[in-house]
């Protein structure tokens, strides 16, 4: 990620200051409960309430390894989240051939957070990373 750029948020063709969240998930390998743990949400969440919040999982789900695949890498998924909090689409932004089809049947059944905008609900955008480890790794 350190050579991705980003365009500010805007409203009116004025930039508005925003916070980008990048949810990373670590794949613990063939064993692993269906759920992903969430940590406790932060009482004050980084961002501007009043201003632009992003989507903030609060349901998710490890991504299925592919059967017969002994693919590694790091499939990162641009998702866009409904202002009800479901995932309405997502597209890769960096995929593994044989991995990326997991991940995103995995994120769509994800929800949200919605993101908001002056505390409003909207849709909005995010970053989900899945790192897929070797299969035969099942302790993370």
């Amino acid at each position: 990620m350190d050579n991705w750029t980003f365009a500010p948020e805007e409203v009116s063709s004025e930039a508005e200051e925003s916070t980008l969240f990048a949810n990373i998930l670590f794949n613990p390998g063939i064993f692993h409960p269906a759920s992903v743990p969430l940590p406790p949400e932060l009482k004050s969440p980084p961002g501007n309430r009043d201003g632009f919040m992003a989507p903030r999982v609060s349901a998710a789900h490890y991504a299925q390894y592919p059967i017969n695949s002994v693919a590694t890498g790091t499939v990162v998924l641009d998702v866009t989240v409904s202002k009800i909090g479901h995932v309405s689409a997502a597209s890769p932004v960096y995929a593994v051939p044989s991995l990326t089809k997991s991940a995103m049947d995995a994120v769509k059944t994800w929800t949200f957070k919605p993101g908001t905008f002056r505390r409003i609900p909207i849709t909005a955008r995010t970053i989900v990373a899945f790192v897929f480890r070797s299969p035969t790794i099942s302790i993370p």
